[in-house]
């Protein structure tokens, strides 16, 4: 556990030792993402090993862009695990700390920003588990609560979470901005990809965005605060290894996809999906 001194505002993780490895991505180049509305970032630059780091199109669905462009930044105070008993395999507050009101503690956490009551993904961020026992590949919903340092218009490539092993397509499923989308992807046991993909051109730098997404092996689907917003078939079969990791607002060093780029709490992993009545 690593929380904020008293009276500092926040604390880099220094990490764990990297892994090596590449992944082609998606299209494009990648830019810097943005900076705060303001043009500051909170607090001062901080030099860590990987240098100064500051504190702080698809089938199945219509591609429209979300109505909503979200709301004021202010999290809730807790992650709904009201869902009953042994749905919840993953449940990650990141208000101010690593540590798992459910499941086990990270086996990496790298360029992360830990400030009094958040955590910041900076575009260096590691933060990983394992599979076992946190994701159920035949059904599941994966929630969590982001605030983007970036617009929806950057043409930036930022990770959110991925599930897979390195330099490997099969078995992985990943949520991810590519340009001015928001990607929900799966690639089954045969390396086929379903995905839903909306349009979040209208999405602004330090607003809150709840995004929740769902799978079964008959459906997919993705919400953003509370709204259904894409809908796909589903995987014909998903199944991760226990050792496959999950990478919250990061991926492998050398992926197409940068770490997260803003402030990521609530990650809560289900056994199983919710049903568009349950996710709020």
């Amino acid at each position: 556990r690593r929380a904020a001194p008293a009276g500092a505002a926040a604390e880099l993780i220094p990490g764990l030792p990297r892994r090596g490895g590449a992944f082609d991505g998606p299209r494009g180049e990648i830019e810097l993402p943005g900076r705060r509305a303001d043009g500051e970032l909170s607090g001062d630059i901080i030099t860590a090993r990987g240098g100064a780091l500051p504190r702080g199109g698809a089938a199945g669905n219509d591609g429209g862009p979300i109505g909503d462009p979200g709301l004021p930044f202010e999290f809730v105070d807790e992650p709904p695990e009201d869902r009953g008993a042994g749905d919840v395999l993953l449940s990650l507050p990141l208000d101010g700390d690593l540590d798992a009101d459910q499941g086990d503690m990270p086996t990496q956490a790298d360029g992360l920003v830990v400030e009094r009551d958040a955590v910041e993904f900076t575009e260096d961020a590691r933060l990983t588990f394992p599979v076992g026992g946190h994701v159920n590949g035949e059904m599941g919903t994966v929630s969590f609560e982001f605030e983007p340092r970036w617009a929806g218009s950057d043409e930036t490539n930022n990770s959110l979470l991925q599930i897979r092993e390195e330099h490997q397509w099969e078995n992985s499923l990943a949520i991810v901005k590519n340009f001015d989308s928001l990607r929900f992807i799966i690639r089954d046991a045969h390396g086929v990809e379903s995905n839903v993909n909306i349009f979040i051109d209208d999405w602004q730098p330090n607003v809150r965005q709840r995004v929740t997404a769902t799978w079964t092996a008959d459906e997919m689907a993705m919400y953003v605060n509370g709204e259904l917003v894409g809908q796909a078939s589903g995987p014909s079969g998903l199944a991760f290894a226990a050792s496959t990791l999950i990478h919250v607002g990061s991926d492998y060093p050398g992926s197409t996809f940068r770490g997260a780029g803003g402030a990521i709490r609530n990650v809560t992993v289900y056994g199983r999906a919710l049903g568009a009545d349950e996710v709020r």
